[in-house]
């Protein structure tokens, strides 16, 4: 659809443009990884900083546009077009705001890198969480179990209970981005949330189908 392709359009230029606005204000060595308690533990020159996040932008926008073409159930994409345009908005606009937060990190003095981050990472998965349950079967979006993709209502009931685990997963995050109590016992939640739930899950459809 033309509409998501200028949306797509205008958030890469938006990237871009707000890259090389803030050139001149990096220093010649930019971090570009933190550790869990929000300090810098990587770095590399700024004009890696600069255009490495626009490429990996063009890369996405690429992929995205290239796994409906190569699903096996290529298909079903046209029956969740609305939410699979959203879902690539909601990658797209966290990897620009990632780019954003960054830069800000290095010129904002006193920014709470992890509080961003994990704000960042809880709006995204409560976003996601509310689409999952109108993804249809596919090979690549959603949680893709081999039950699931062999059952159709395993895959709905699957990917409404990942989606309901995506939600309260995005919420602790957004708790712990002000309270900041353990970083690392959060992210073994979180996967257990998403991950091991949905799948657990969906065996259990799958048993109780026998």
């Amino acid at each position: 659809m033309k509409k998501w392709f200028y949306i797509k359009l205008v958030l890469f230029i938006l990237l871009l443009g707000g890259s090389l606005l803030v050139w001149q204000y990096l220093p010649e060595q930019v971090p570009s990884h933190w550790n869990f308690e929000g300090v810098p533990d990587r770095y590399w020159p700024r004009i890696y900083s600069v255009f490495f996040a626009p490429g990996i932008y063009l890369a996405m926008w690429g992929l995205f546009a290239v796994l409906p073409k190569i699903d096996p159930r290529k298909e079903k994409y046209q029956q969740f077009v609305d939410a699979w345009n959203l879902l690539q908005m909601i990658f797209l606009v966290f990897f620009v705001y990632l780019q954003a937060i960054m830069f800000a990190y290095v010129l904002v003095p006193g920014l709470n890198f992890t509080r961003m981050i994990l704000i960042g990472l809880g709006v995204m998965f409560v976003l996601i969480g509310n689409y999952m349950g109108k993804i249809k079967q596919n090979y690549f979006v959603g949680v893709k179990t081999p039950w699931a993709l062999d059952n159709v209502d395993n895959w709905n009931k699957t990917q409404r209970v990942g989606g309901w685990m995506f939600v309260i997963a995005g919420l602790i995050f957004l708790l712990e981005a002000f309270w900041q109590w353990q970083i690392v016992p959060v992210f073994i939640v979180q996967i257990i949330l998403m991950v091991l739930v949905p799948f657990a899950y969906s065996y259990y459809l799958f048993r109780i189908s026998k």
